[in-house]
């Protein structure tokens, strides 16, 4: 079972009701940066602590990756037949945990921004990948289908 089909069962369960798509998002908590700055820090002092180049640009990834996972929150943006659904989702297990609120479609808007898209929900800002906005566009628009899922993974 793959791991959209996972989502797509829990979402659905957690709504009570049929969920067709549902796409991963990402929120920025206010201290996202400050966060991935000292966790770069902390890796590159723990690096050059060990003594070893490699160790320090190692540790400093490790750092700044650690940083950006405590500095977001993980979320979900779904679409069941009759509604548009925000979730929050797991660090751990990746799926949805609860749902958060029914979201108007009025009440999203999205906009490139570099590789990333910035999508924003009820006023909260969120990113996604870019390459789902022609997902988004139909969860929005009511189009989101298990055979426009299909087409799109074919294309």
């Amino acid at each position: 079972v793959s791991m959209h089909t996972r989502t797509l069962d829990r979402a659905g369960r957690l709504a009570d009701e049929l969920v067709v798509d549902a796409l991963f998002i990402v929120r920025r908590k206010r201290w996202h940066w400050p966060a991935v700055i000292v966790g770069l820090m902390l890796g590159t002092a723990l690096g050059a602590a060990i003594g070893q180049p490699l160790a320090v640009a190692f540790l400093a990834l490790i750092g700044g990756g650690l940083g950006m996972n405590v500095g977001s929150d993980f979320r979900f943006i779904a679409r069941s037949p009759t509604r548009v659904l925000l979730y929050e989702s797991s660090r751990v297990i990746g799926l949805p945990t609860e749902l958060v609120r029914p979201v108007h479609p009025d009440e999203v808007s999205y906009a490139p921004s570099g590789p990333a898209m910035h999508l924003t929900v009820g006023g909260e800002v969120h990113v996604m990948a870019r390459q789902h906005a022609a997902r988004l566009r139909r969860m929005l628009t009511g189009g989101a289908t298990a055979g426009s899922m299909t087409e799109e993974k074919q294309s």
